[in-house]
């Protein structure tokens, strides 16, 4: 059976001749003295010297002792009963004593091997368990410092003798702390080491060069300091002083950025060049911060950055002195990929800031100045959002985008814009990009289109002043010998010479039309327009209205012609593909520029997957570039379309921020 033993009552203490009292000379008190000295001895207590010593102090036969399990550290820490600190290596230890060598009887064993079941109660009193072996076995829990558990000790002495005297309790007592303090310090130097173990297979192969230093000397180096330093294997550099490898102006502001690194919770790396046994130098990242365990000691972590600075100064020499414009564009708060093409170009203008250009891309866009860190909003103006907005469109890697710029001084200047988002977990941080200035191209191919024009106009001239005079002289000849004749038969062949002629005539006209745009060098544009539109009306079913500003023309020739292009290229567009019922030619003014519309009511296609392989949007584009006019195209099936071209009036013109040659939109 089992049942609780109630300690007999301590008797009174022996003092002191200064009234103290004080622990009877006995068993218990040589014990104590003896348990203690094994316990700190620096060789490693010997738990069965440890139990035996304490199975003689209690005049017992057998004796047992239980560590701390694994298994039952979780009931009795949940309950009352805290936990001594145990080394894992002793967790659920059973240390066995007989006085006579024998095994102890088979009550004890069953005590021993029983603990974990009185433990899980959190039950601190002493238990006994009697049998009919005529032995009786007392488990006893033994208390450290602040009630922490440590274990069972459990001894069988013969029933009747009596077990817990006063002198046995204060035994216990001390003892529950003494082995208490000296688990924990087993615990405490198992922990360092296995910490330290851990720490040595993590740095031993660390990619990054690790160093030890204490009072300024290496004590430890891993493989890749070895390495980043030039010496055969990382003891070859034990015992160097950290200064050895730095260069003499370099040590007073390294020591000085070290010290601030060991002040900081949040060090941050510090560049510096090191020296390496063979006189070569590399630059290197380094952090300096407390070794753990050893004080004054520092550990240093050094990351060698020479090819990345090596490739950074070649990168910025190249960007430096090209000619094609670099730029960055950061994002104070960054944005998701999905959110739609119009609500990107709106983040990007709100939260952007110009965070990097090359001298290329500041005279191309801004002259001398230098706007970095300014909003990109008050940067670009009206075509950051159809710039952005045509990025996110094309999937975040756009490609010739093109657009004139109009710097503070100097002539318009025509652009090629390559940009790419970079993204951070699907959230767009920044945008890089590069232009290329493409005005001698531009001028260039102005130049031929002028030159075709001319000549186009030089054609219609001569058509229309020779071979148009010629069949009007043969038209007005046939009528005249018609009229002359007196036989039928030929009087009716020279009216169909004169028909045959007026009709050849009509054609001349027509061909004279379509090469040289009529009244438009004369007149202007707007009545060009006025007479496109006439004459389209009058020769389809659809209906062609022209409406014009009272007051407002353009009479550029270059540019006109070019708006008359773009002009026939979108009613010939609405009369073949759109199945258009009303085409409506606008030519006016908005908001100080000259504007010109051709609006209608077709079914509208798919702009996006008609712009790469349209001939006639691709020939619209190339004309309002040549002209220097900002394009946009709105469209969608079963709507409609709308096509926009828009410039400056000229004596305005010198005076535009950038603005954007291709907005479809």
């Amino acid at each position: 059976m089992t049942e609780t033993l109630q300690p007999t009552p301590p008797t009174d203490p022996v003092t002191t001749p200064d009234g103290e009292p004080s622990l009877p000379s006995s068993d218990a008190e040589r014990a104590l003295v003896e348990v203690s000295r094994l316990l700190v001895s620096k060789n490693g207590a010997d738990l069965q010297q440890v139990l035996a010593c304490l199975a003689n102090a209690f005049h017992a036969d057998h004796a047992y002792f239980t560590l701390v399990s694994a298994d039952i550290q979780g009931p009795v820490a949940d309950g009352d009963v805290a936990v001594a600190r145990v080394p894992s290596s002793l967790l659920g230890t059973v240390v066995q004593w007989s006085r006579d060598g024998a095994a102890p009887s088979d009550i004890a064993a069953e005590q021993a091997h029983a603990t974990a079941a009185a433990m899980s109660d959190g039950s601190r009193a002493p238990c006994l368990l009697d049998g009919e072996t005529g032995h009786q076995t007392v488990a006893i829990p033994l208390l450290a410092e602040d009630d922490e558990f440590v274990g069972y000790l459990g001894f069988e002495t013969p029933v009747g003798r009596p077990l817990l005297s006063d002198a046995h309790q204060r035994l216990l007592s001390v003892l529950g702390d003494i082995l208490g303090a000296h688990l924990s310090r087993l615990a405490a130097e198992e922990s360092r080491e296995l910490t330290h173990e851990r720490w040595q297979r993590l740095v031993d192969r660390h990619p990054d060069s690790i160093v030890v230093m204490a009072d300024g000397i290496l004590t430890y180096a891993n493989a890749a300091a070895a390495h980043l330093f030039g010496a055969p294997d990382a003891t070859s550099l034990l015992g160097m002083g950290f200064r050895d490898v730095l260069s003499a102006a370099d040590e007073e502001s390294v020591a000085e950025r070290q010290s601030e690194q060991l002040a900081s919770e949040s060090p941050r790396p510090t560049e510096h060049t090191v020296i390496r046994l063979d006189g070569d130098e590399r630059v290197v990242e380094s952090v300096s911060v407390p070794f753990p365990g050893v004080d004054g000691a520092i550990q240093t972590v050094l990351r060698d950055v020479t090819e990345r600075k090596e490739s950074e100064v070649r990168y910025r020499t190249f960007v430096e002195t090209i000619s094609e414009g670099v730029w960055r564009v950061d994002l104070a708060r960054s944005v998701r990929r999905d959110v739609g093409p119009e609500a990107m170009a709106e983040h990007v203008l709100a939260h952007g800031h110009l965070a990097e250009l090359n001298p290329a891309m500041s005279r191309m866009f801004w002259g001398e100045s230098t706007p970095l860190g300014e909003p990109i909003r008050d940067l670009m103006r009206g075509a950051g959002h159809a710039l952005f907005h045509a990025l996110a469109v094309s999937g975040y890697r756009l490609h010739n985008y093109e657009m004139i710029v109009r710097p503070p001084s100097g002539a318009p200047r025509h652009v090629s814009v390559n940009a790419v988002g970079q993204f951070d977990r699907d959230q767009l941080t920044s945008v890089w990009g590069s232009c290329t200035d493409i005005t001698d191209r531009v001028a260039m191919e102005r130049s031929m289109v002028d030159a075709l024009e001319e000549q186009q106009e030089r054609i219609g001239r001569d058509l229309h002043d020779s071979v148009g005079q010629l069949l009007t002289g043969i038209r007005m000849l046939s009528e005249s010998f018609a009229a002359r004749l007196t036989d039928p038969d030929a009087a009716l062949a020279a009216h169909r010479v004169a028909s045959y002629a007026s009709e050849a005539l009509d054609r001349v006209r027509a061909i004279c039309r379509g090469l040289v745009p009529p009244h438009l060098y004369s007149e202007g544009v707007a009545s060009a327009l006025a007479e496109l539109v006439d004459h389209v009306d009058s020769l389809s079913a659809t209906r062609c209205t022209y409406r014009h500003a009272a007051g407002v023309d353009l009479r550029e020739p270059e540019v006109g012609i070019q708006f008359y292009r773009i002009a026939q290229e979108a009613i010939s567009n609405a009369l073949r593909h759109a199945q258009a019922s009303n085409v409506w030619t606008f030519f006016g003014e908005d908001d100080g520029d000259l504007v010109m519309e051709i609006e209608d009511d077709g079914v509208g296609f798919d702009l996006g997957a008609a712009r790469d392989r349209s001939l006639g949007l691709s020939s619209m584009r190339r004309r309002a570039h040549i002209a220097g006019a900002m394009l946009a195209i709105e469209t969608r099936p079963g709507s409609g379309t709308t096509v926009r071209v828009s410039i400056a009036r000229p004596t305005a013109r010198p005076h535009l921020a950038i603005g954007d040659a291709d907005d479809l939109v």
